[in-house]
């Protein structure tokens, strides 16, 4: 084994102790550490951090003598069908095939199986499963998603994979909140639709993720509704996810996020963590923080 996984399984190991993705601790013990922490950490370090490293993890919390049992980076891997960092992997059933099945039973050993897997590798978490509506026929990424044309279905699948990946002590992902129908110029195609529509065809198998799988993480999609970036849509991830769904895990852009927030403002009250790659585009998308952070 390499020294460098060597080093990651390790780290894996300390963390489940400390960080289970059903969670150990009371919200009030959280809510004091949480307290505690931010308290030692200068504006720049809060800025520093919520900022993604790397393609897909999270920075450790960049105060020096930070006194907690353990501060590791958090190493998270791309799925939804398997660990998938440009290594070789198992790669599981696609969402198309597990819904064919229509077995919650599969879905579960899958998601067992799944973050299994991730966790003997190192990994925190896995950005997983997918759930968007096979609205577009041609949708490049169709595959991946485990609801078909079918919102009750994908409901029903849904919260036994993510309960089997973070019974392992990974962290799952709902994605791509929401109506992620199609991958050519998905950065900017903007989906109009109609509130029924929304709610009957599209947000099923997402609430049931945060309701019924109590999902980890929540990411949201690169493209429009009805005039906002899913990524600073204020109904969608406040009125919606947060205050109607009681979702409390960390919420995140897309990676990279090409399109970047016409409402800075808005895109930094609505998601937890901006993925951006490029210090530039860091820079651009924290230019309002400090009037938010406390």
């Amino acid at each position: 084994m390499k020294i460098s996984n060597l080093h990651r399984l390790i780290l894996t190991g300390l963390s489940i102790c400390a960080f289970h993705a059903q969670g150990q601790q009371s919200p009030t013990n959280v809510e004091t550490r949480v307290n505690q922490i931010l308290s030692q950490m200068t504006l720049a370090e809060k800025l520093s951090y919520i900022g993604g490293t790397g393609f897909f993890d999270i920075k450790p919390i960049p105060v020096p003598n930070l006194n907690v049992a353990v501060n590791p980076q958090i190493f998270q891997t791309d799925g939804p069908l398997g660990v998938r960092r440009n290594e070789p992997s198992v790669r599981f059933p696609s969402g198309l095939l597990l819904a064919a099945t229509w077995n919650r039973d599969l879905a579960r050993d899958q998601g067992i199986s799944m973050g299994r897997d991730a966790r003997a590798r190192g990994y925190f978490s896995i950005l997983g499963p997918g759930m968007d509506f096979y609205r577009v026929p041609m949708g490049g990424r169709n595959f991946e998603y485990m609801t078909g044309e079918d919102p009750y279905l994908g409901a029903q699948l849904v919260p036994p994979l993510i309960q089997g990946i973070q019974a392992q002590g990974v962290w799952s992902c709902a994605k791509h909140f929401v109506c992620n129908d199609e991958e050519e110029n998905r950065t900017n195609v903007q989906i109009l639709v109609d509130e029924r529509t929304l709610r009957e065809i599209y947000l099923p198998p997402f609430e049931a993720a945060v309701k019924d799988g109590h999902v980890a993480t929540v990411m949201s999609a690169y493209n429009a509704i009805n005039g906002y970036f899913c990524s600073e849509n204020s109904s969608l991830l406040t009125d919606i996810l947060k205050k109607e769904w009681k979702f409390t895990g960390l919420l995140m852009s897309d990676f990279n996020l090409r399109k970047l927030p016409v409402d800075y403002l808005a895109f930094c009250h609505t998601c937890t963590l901006a993925m951006l790659e490029k210090p530039s585009q860091r820079a651009r998308v924290f230019l309002f923080m400090p009037k938010i952070i406390r």
